[in-house]
Order: structure tokens, then C-alpha cells, then sequence
């Protein structure tokens, strides 16, 4: 008897192993391709930013700051990328990678052009574009008003 329960629980693990790792390989497939696209995003970003700091000279170029700073990001969106991935497999969804990679491109993209319009002497006003993009999404106003008031209050 126990010479059985262990055979069922040896295959019913080698079962599960092989299944999970499908599911992986399957996974790193479209991971990989989505892990590219961020690390150039990033790293074009890491550029903007020493080429408005170099440009200004406002605040001391320090490649170490930058380069931890540019780490955290990564990080953050690496986990963004992965979870998405797996949940996008595990639920047959269609687009829920490219959704999420598409919000970290676009807030990377406006972090890009706001230190490319600073070093030129502009500021981009984020505020502004927010309300600006919510009003042709049809975003009713009070709710941007609430989230920037509750925005300002935790810093």
C-alpha cells in the first residue's frame, strides 16, 4: 500500500513538473521579447536624463545615482512583465502583456520628453497632459481632480 501511494505521488508530481514547465518555456518565449523592449525604453530614458543634467548642469552628474535609479525601474517593470506574461497564459487573455508593456512604454515615453523639453528649456506640466488626455477619453473632470488632490496629499 505505501509502495503505491508513493508511485501515484511520484507521477502525479512528475506530471505537475512537466506541465509547469511548459507553461515557463512557453511563457520566456514572449517575456524575453517584452524584457528587450524595456530595457531599451529604460535605457533611452537613462540617456534623456544625463543629457538634461549635462546640458543644465542644475544638479551634479553622478552616474551611480542614475545607474541605481535606473536599476529600481527595471526591476519594477521587469516583475510588471513577468506577472503580466503569466497571467496572460494562465488566463488565455489575448492582450493583457501588451496593455501593461504599452502603460510602462508611455510613462517612460513622457519621462523621456519631459527631460528632452527641459534640456531645451521647457517644462512639461504632467497635470496638464493628464487632464488633457482624460478630457478626449471622456473622463469626467472631478475624478482627475480627486486623484491629483489625494496625489499631493501623500507627498
Amino acid at each position: 500500500m505505501k509502495n503505491n501511494l508513493q508511485t501515484i505521488a511520484v507521477v502525479a508530481s512528475s506530471g505537475y513538473v512537466s506541465a509547469l514547465g511548459a507553461f515557463v518555456n512557453e511563457s520566456l518565449a514572449e517575456i524575453s521579447v517584452w524584457l528587450l523592449v524595456m530595457v531599451c525604453v529604460i535605457a533611452t530614458d537613462l540617456f534623456a536624463k544625463w543629457f538634461k543634467i549635462l546640458k543644465l548642469r542644475d544638479e551634479p552628474f553622478r552616474i551611480s545615482k542614475g545607474t541605481r535609479d535606473t536599476l529600481a525601474k527595471m526591476v519594477v517593470y521587469f516583475a510588471a512583465v513577468v506577472t503580466s506574461v503569466f497571467v496572460q497564459h494562465a488566463m488565455n487573455a489575448d492582450s493583457l502583456a501588451r496593455w501593461t508593456c504599452g502603460m510602462v512604454i508611455g510613462v517612460e515615453g513622457i519621462s523621456i520628453a519631459g527631460n528632452l523639453l527641459r534640456a531645451n528649456g521647457y517644462r512639461l506640466d504632467t497635470g496638464a497632459l493628464i487632464a488633457y488626455i482624460a478630457g478626449k477619453a471622456h473622463v469626467p473632470e472631478d475624478i482627475i481632480k480627486e486623484e491629483e488632490r489625494h496625489g499631493r496629499a501623500e507627498h
